[in-house]
């Protein structure tokens, strides 16, 4: 056993080095894979001293060589040395102290159901590293100082990479709330986002939340919580919260809803109501909601509705006639904008049952649309204690609820709309004024009646209200809730598209400013309140950069004759 070549290693062998991990990442089939699974085999500890490879300190980002620890062998893994690579371009320590600020001062209260998670609430010192810096993530990309926002770039490729290592590694950890809620947390970034490259790489983690989180009867625990009853609230929380941010990723990226509420969620003042039963009677047998649930609990009602219309749409959406008709029109467009895979559907309608695809949405629709009615009749009631900070609470809900109405009045061609303003998930690869032109909804075949311009109106009007009703709340109160819902960028984006297709089809009826007026002071108007928005949330400053486009762009230029 004195032979050096059957010696275990020690652990002063195995510490990192940034070099080395930079050129391993190039070439990993080499000896790096065989001396990584001794390491392993061996249990030797990496060096974390703060001065050798630490992340945690101020010189982060200086290059050069340091000696290991002097007692490596009181040391223990932290995160496999591939993961070290991308950490090398973080941010100060001083200034990732900042955004873990903002996140647990600003963004935790202003997210439904976060102030609720221990882990992302605890103390920043006693989380895992690839929390904390998930937490700094969302501190950065939420921020409205300009240079700020721009860590969230550096912040995200080593956010991603440890999240996904990290459970790649040990996949206990997917059953721990502290990587479930930072997985949940870079999801969220990603998903308010106008940016294809974060779309895809959270589907990779959204996967994982999928078969852990959304598992029904799967055990997780908390190293914060011992308590059985404690961490099933807690846990409850935080589904919630990935469902809300499913949800809007599913309408964001245009794809069918992936979480189904099927868990058991009690809500009401003493939890005598269960979720799904409560959402089943109020869609299918049209029952009315209890008067005494919560402002969050209406979100999840609003919100399971939401994910139902979303998923009638992404189902039995492309089967209706309408949604035919406009493929067929737009198959023989060439234009940029419509090369997004609008083409022609492989699924063809069935000749002899023409309509009943139709009927069959109509009904669902009917149903629908039925229980959001009851929705509002809830919401205002107001529930007990409807003080100035409830009526704020219920007042977000009402954008929400027209969004609703308005994608159920539209019917699953609004979908369409996003491609044909010329709205893209790469924000830079076009500049604002040389974007790509739009494509007047009419032209393939898209119309809209009086009552869906009239829900995109009311969402305008329920921002506005609110905006007004926010600016009489004290500072602490609107510190509190100082980032917009997170839905607000999506209802009042599909609002101002459908706006600009009635100013589109007021252009071509009659090119007189008198008939243009009205529906373009509105479209001003939206584009007001999502250039506020976009002081929050990236994807609607994107937004609001192209209904300014629509704004700019002459009647002449975006009618096209068929």
């Amino acid at each position: 056993m004195n032979d050096e070549l059957v010696q275990a290693p020690t652990s002063a062998d195995y510490y990192p080095k940034r070099q080395d991990s930079r050129v391993e990442m190039v070439r990993p089939e080499t000896s790096f894979l065989e001396f990584f699974k001794q390491s392993l085999l061996y249990t030797s500890a990496y060096c974390a001293d703060s001065k050798c490879c630490s992340f945690f300190d101020d010189d982060v980002i200086v290059e050069g060589h340091a000696a290991p620890a002097q007692d490596a062998s009181a040391l223990t893994l932290r995160y496999p040395l591939l993961l070290f690579a991308e950490l090398q371009d973080l941010p100060p320590r001083a200034t990732m102290h900042n955004l873990l600020k903002i996140c647990q001062s600003e963004v935790v209260p202003s997210l439904p159901f976060l102030s609720s998670i221990s882990a992302v609430v605890a103390d920043q010192e006693k989380v895992p590293f690839h929390l904390r810096i998930c937490k700094a993530l969302a501190g950065a990309a939420t921020s409205r100082d300009h240079e700020t926002r721009k860590l969230a770039d550096r912040l995200w490729q080593p956010c991603a990479s440890l999240v996904t290592g990290t459970v790649a590694v040990d996949n206990s950890l997917g059953r721990v709330t502290d990587w479930l809620s930072a997985a949940t947390l870079l999801i969220t970034v990603g998903v308010m986002q106008s940016n294809l490259a974060w779309w895809r790489q959270t589907d990779c983690i959204n996967g994982y939340l999928q078969t852990t989180l959304c598992r029904q009867g799967y055990p997780l625990k908390s190293p914060a919580s011992a308590n059985v009853q404690a961490l099933e609230r807690e846990v409850a929380s935080l589904r919630c919260f990935y469902f809300i941010v499913d949800t809007l990723r599913s309408i964001h990226v245009q794809t069918p809803s992936t979480v189904d509420p099927t868990w058991s969620v009690k809500i009401g003042k003493s939890a005598q109501y269960d979720l799904k039963d409560l959402c089943e009677g109020l869609i299918l047998e049209g029952r009315s909601l209890p008067s005494d649930i919560r402002a969050d609990e209406h979100l999840l009602v609003l919100f399971v509705i939401l994910s139902t219309i979303n998923t009638l749409f992404s189902s039995l959406g492309p089967l209706t006639s309408a949604s035919w008709t406009t493929r067929q029109k737009l198959s023989s467009r060439t234009d940029i904008i419509t090369q997004l895979d609008l083409g022609p559907s492989v699924i063809s309608i069935n000749p002899f049952v023409p309509l009943s695809v139709d009927r069959e949405f109509k009904q669902l629709s009917n149903n629908l649309d039925q229980a959001l009615d009851s929705c509002k009749v809830a919401l205002e009631g107001g529930g007990p204690g409807h003080r100035t900070a409830t009526q704020t609470a219920y007042g977000t809900l009402l954008p929400l609820l027209n969004f609703s109405k308005l994608l159920l009045a539209a019917g699953p061609c609004v979908f369409t709309l996003p491609s044909l303003s010329g709205y893209t998930s790469e924000p830079h690869e076009f500049p604002t004024a040389t974007g790509p032109r739009p494509l007047a909804p009419h032209v393939v075949g898209i119309h809209f009646d009086e009552s869906t311009v009239r829900h995109a109106i009311k969402i305008l009007e329920a921002v506005e209200t609110l905006q007004d009703t926010s600016s009489g709340l004290s500072a602490a109160s609107k510190k509190l809730h100082r980032l917009s819902p997170m839905w607000y960028p999506f209802a009042l984006f599909y609002g101002a598209l459908v706006m600009w297709a009635q100013m589109e089809v007021d252009a071509k009826q009659n090119h007189s400013q008198r008939l243009l007026l009205s529906p373009r002071r509105l479209l001003q108007n939206f584009h007001t309140e999502l250039t506020r928005v976009g002081e929050d949330w990236e994807c609607a400053r994107n937004m609001s950069e192209v209904v300014a486009r629509l704004l700019n762009t002459t009647t002449s230029d975006s009618v096209v004759a068929v």
